[in-house]
């Protein structure tokens, strides 16, 4: 089954989100995700935080990137920024192309 991963950083902005993003990729060798991963989605909140949603065909697949020495850019970014992480089980998941576009 589908599941999103929802993480909500109160004290992350986007100059740093790119920062803890850009030393994600270095360290997982140019892509940010691993297998199983089907989206990336990130923007800021109306309280000045940082929101990101992540998408992946298993909880498996998910869990496997998040314990992952790479994604340790996110974990040792974010330590002391109030980092809140929920999953969600998803129902239906479609995506239409591939997008992507950076503001």
């Amino acid at each position: 089954m589908a599941v999103a991963f929802m993480f909500r950083v109160s004290g992350l902005d986007q100059a740093g989100y790119d920062r803890i993003m850009e030393d994600l990729s270095q360290r997982a060798g140019g892509s940010f995700a691993g297998p199983g991963f089907l989206a990336h989605l990130a923007g800021p909140t109306d309280d000045g935080g940082w929101r990101v949603i992540d998408v992946w065909e298993s909880e498996e697949a998910a869990n496997a990137f998040y314990g992952s020495d790479a994604f340790g850019a996110v974990r040792e970014g974010t330590a002391d920024m109030g980092l809140e992480s929920t999953p969600w089980p998803l129902h239906r998941t479609e995506i239409f192309g591939a997008f992507s576009q950076t503001t």
